[in-house]
């Protein structure tokens, strides 16, 4: 495994030679593509390593955990994104107030 890492600024450059034009990618040796996706990367490393479930009710369950994570990310991004800082402080006071702690307990 080697991170490649880049600077905010080097991004335009970099964008069109990534599939969907994002990042994280995974590129396996010997395959002719990058692997896109967070959580497509998530899954082909569980079933690589044996660590995602070959039952396909288990699996189900464990891509319903990748999704919810997928959603609870989203909804902490748009403080992320805010550029009010006196909202983003409402926003975050929400998400440690009540949506995270609901979140969790759901887990």
């Amino acid at each position: 495994f080697e991170e490649i890492n880049f600077s905010h600024a080097e991004w335009p450059s970099r964008k069109s030679t990534y599939p969907f034009e994002a990042v994280p990618v995974w590129e396996e040796p010997n395959e002719p593509a990058l692997l896109p996706q967070s959580n497509a990367i998530l899954r082909f490393l569980g079933k690589k390593a044996k660590l995602y479930p070959e039952c396909p009710w288990a699996a189900a369950h464990v891509d319903a955990f990748l999704d919810a994570m997928e959603e609870l990310t989203s909804t902490v991004g748009q403080s992320m994104r805010e550029k009010d800082e006196t909202k983003k402080m409402e926003m975050r006071k929400e998400l440690a107030d009540h949506t995270l702690p609901h979140w969790f307990s759901m887990m």
